[in-house]
């Protein structure tokens, strides 16, 4: 009936309160969080559901994934519950103690591909500031295609990609306007097997953009545009035509973008 103050929740399904709801600490479902009175936490809030309450302040939306410190079996739920997982013979999975990463596995069979993609409501629009953040790697860069950032259905895109076929140009800026074409250009970062990668996309309400890779700017001349669309995050990684198991870890996936209501 009153106020409940928590120091940090984490709740596999709905969260229902009458009274305030307060937390030093993040709250966390993969359900809804309903309450009659206000929301406030001094972490962040992540609801897989609706977030219903009598006022709500808000600065910036978004979403954070670190499974680090949630157990196994909650972790592998929320990441089916959030991600779509897709592609040809590969899978998806929460791996390391504690449930750490989050695996993309092509299969040991040639020609195979696993796919993540954004399963939430929550798109981010150019008509406010967005940024994606994730920190990847992968276990091999032979027989390689790899994709990762973000996607407005088939006609526009701002990602990274890494085809092995096209080793020499290292990892690539590609964007897409409206089904115009797509334009590439080199970041000048050949990655390498077994290491960590810091990839950032930042885009202002004027369709602007910067792009950085282990947080240096890369690609400054781009010469693509992209407009304003309804992104939402996707991750792709192929193995071409070698029966090798491609692997992509993926240890911090987040997106936020401006609000200017509440």
């Amino acid at each position: 009936m009153g106020t409940t103050h928590l120091s940090g929740l984490d709740v596999l399904g709905n969260t229902n309160l009458r009274g305030n709801l307060t937390s030093a600490g993040q709250i966390s479902t993969t359900g809804r969080i309903i309450t009659t009175g206000e929301i406030s936490a001094d972490g962040n809030i992540d609801a897989g559901g609706d977030l219903i309450g009598k006022r709500l302040w808000l600065d910036q939306v978004g979403f954070f994934h670190n499974f680090e410190e949630k157990p196994a079996a909650l972790a592998d739920s929320l990441m089916k519950f959030y991600y779509n997982g897709g592609g040809t013979g590969g899978t998806q999975s929460v791996v390391e103690s504690g449930g750490g990463i989050m695996r993309l596995s092509t299969g040991s069979t040639a020609s195979q591909s696993s796919t993540l993609s954004w399963a939430g409501s929550m798109v981010f629009s150019n008509t406010k500031n967005w940024v994606w953040h994730a920190i990847i790697k992968v276990n091999a860069i032979s027989d390689l295609l790899l994709e990762i950032g973000m996607y407005a259905g088939a006609t526009d895109c701002i990602m990274f990609r890494f085809d092995s076929s096209d080793s020499s140009s290292g990892i690539k800026l590609v964007t897409e306007n409206n089904n115009g074409g797509e334009v590439a250009q080199a970041t000048g970062v050949n990655p390498e097997a077994g290491e960590w990668y810091d990839l950032r996309i930042s885009v202002k309400s004027d369709n602007s953009f910067t792009v950085a890779i282990n947080e240096e700017t890369v690609a400054e001349t781009h010469t693509g545009t992209i407009r304003n669309a309804s992104f939402k995050p996707y991750f792709r990684i192929t193995n071409k035509s070698a029966a090798q198991d491609n692997q992509l870890d993926i240890d911090v996936h987040e997106a936020w973008q401006d609000r200017d209501f509440v």
